[in-house]
């Protein structure tokens, strides 16, 4: 586990990266630099979409912020000609480079930077910083990403309606600057750590993997008993209904809650601040309302996707729900399983129709089959599922603690490497936690 290999690592406080901020004293031979001074800025800019001759087998690497999803680019989702290059704002990119997305919607959360070690061409939303030959590109990236969220939210553009990074700001970030044999002693230290948490990362997604097979194992076992009447779930259906669609004019801040699935937590209970409202009658509350009970079942989008809704609140099925109610013969926690079982699951998508966007309707609801035992059966094959489950669920929540601890376990790392504890003596690996 990450947690063993990875135990004693002392974290040391991150350098700041505002202008205003008072710089902590570096080691000898390094100093703090501007990202405005590190090498050549530019931009990009979009080649007509109306001339084909642009677009048409390119081969010319164009970036844009979908493009910025990992380290390096190593390849990008659209492609121009030579000719777009002469003939338009973009411009070559020598490399390497480092690229920062400074407009898109995901600098909501995240400030995406990557490296670039071959020619390319960028999209107006992205600015390049092309180093001089005495900077590491790697170190910079490292750095960027240790404050990514300091740099973020210093440099962030007020006042537009696409989140927008300021360059100007951008280029007053101060990283503090070894000589480049230090830089590349750093990354190479960096990337051994690395290494080790991924390897560690590794093991834990596929434990969580197992741990989903093992799941669904668990259903098929207790669900898939052929010894049990063979049955439809419309055979104990007492009332469903599609969710009533409204104008949007009728949503309000107050009022009836109207449902949709991820708005319900597996108790079934509601989040009644995400969930939208409605201002409608109570007549057409009677006809639409919610009881506890109730299974909610996605027709479009995520189908199949289900909860069974227990709470006091008003509340109606959104337009893209199923509301199905069962008689007494099936217990919910049954139905519950019985429905997360994967021969359901397939089942739904086998029975949805739609071109482009399929839809799944009542009659295959009905027609689902089932292995149905009597009442005390159902309740005692629920207690076994639940004793499994429940393991299952302790043990995942351990491995995605273990996740968690190696992405704090990086930015250890990186406090580290920036304050120059690499070069004072030999880091093991055994050390770092």
């Amino acid at each position: 586990m990450i947690t063993n290999q990875l135990s004693f690592f002392q974290p040391e406080p991150a350098l700041t990266t505002s202008p205003s901020t008072d710089k902590p004293k570096l080691p000898k031979g390094w100093q703090w630099m501007n990202l405005g001074d590190l090498g050549t800025w530019s931009g990009g800019g979009t080649p007509s979409k109306a001339n084909h001759s642009f677009w048409q087998n390119g081969t010319v690497l164009w970036v844009s912020p979908k493009d910025m999803k990992s380290m390096y680019i190593h390849d990008t989702e659209d492609k121009i000609t030579s000719e777009a290059v002469a003939n338009s704002s973009t411009k070559y990119v020598d490399a390497p480079s480092l690229l920062f997305v400074t407009r898109s919607g995901i600098l909501r959360r995240v400030l995406p930077v990557a490296i670039t070690l071959q020619q390319v061409t960028v999209n107006q939303d992205i600015k390049t910083l092309s180093l001089a030959a005495d900077i590491l590109p790697q170190y910079v990236y490292y750095y960027i990403v240790l404050n990514n969220q300091q740099i973020l939210a210093n440099c962030s553009k007020a006042g537009t309606t696409v989140e927008s990074i300021e360059p100007n700001l951008l280029k007053q970030v101060k990283i503090p600057l070894p000589p480049l044999a230090e830089q590349q002693l750093i990354v190479a230290k960096i990337e051994e750590l690395f290494s080790e948490i991924d390897a560690g990362v590794q093991e834990v997604e596929t434990a969580l993997r197992r741990l989903k097979t093992y799941r669904q194992a668990v259903l098929h076992r207790f669900l898939n008993n052929s010894d049990w009447e063979r049955a439809r779930l419309g055979d104990f259906k007492t009332f469903s209904m599609y969710g009533p669609r409204f104008s949007k004019d009728d949503y309000s801040r107050d009022g009836i809650v109207v449902l949709r699935t991820t708005d319900i937590d597996s108790r079934g209970k509601v989040d009644t601040v995400r969930a939208p409202k409605l201002n409608i009658s109570d007549k057409e509350f009677e006809k639409y309302k919610c009881r506890k009970g109730d299974i909610l079942i996605t027709r479009t989008g995520s189908i199949g996707t289900y909860t069974i809704f227990n709470d006091d609140i008003k509340a109606i099925p959104g337009a893209f729900l199923i509301q199905y109610r069962v008689d007494e013969r099936l217990s919910l926690k049954f139905l519950f399983y019985c429905l997360a079982n994967p021969t359901t699951q397939r089942h739904f998508l086998d029975s949805s129709a739609g071109v482009g966007r399929p839809n799944l309707n009542v009659p295959s609801i009905d027609a689902l089959p089932l292995f149905v035992p009597d009442l005390a059966t159902q309740i005692r094959v629920v207690q076994e599922i639940e004793a499994r489950l429940s393991q299952a669920d302790m043990l995942e929540t351990t491995l995605r603690a273990e996740l968690q601890r190696a992405e704090r376990l990086r930015q250890s790392v990186l406090k580290q490497a920036f304050t120059g504890t690499f070069l004072k003596a030999d880091v093991p690996a055994s050390s770092v936690a």
